[in-house]
């Protein structure tokens, strides 16, 4: 029985497969781009969008990004 890729005999396996990498991927890239954050924010303080037009999302352990009613745009602060 020569080799075949698992595609050939079962297409929708396939599709999995490349699903659950994709996924993956994208948790991976999360997680890098939260670091970035986290390192930049070590040596930049963000701009801290006063208390009062702030409506705050919460992002992570660290982080608060703020949709600032006044600039009308997200920021981040501690």
């Amino acid at each position: 029985m020569p080799y075949m890729h698992p595609g050939e005999n079962f297409p929708w396996l396939a599709g999995l497969v490349i699903h659950i990498k994709i996924k993956r991927n994208t948790q991976f890239m999360k997680r890098i781009k939260k670091e970035r954050e986290l390192k930049k924010g070590k040596e930049t303080k963000f701009p801290v969008p006063k208390r009062k037009w702030a409506q705050s999302i919460h992002v992570s352990k660290y982080f608060k990004r703020a949709y600032c009613v006044r600039t009308k745009k997200k920021e981040l602060y501690y």
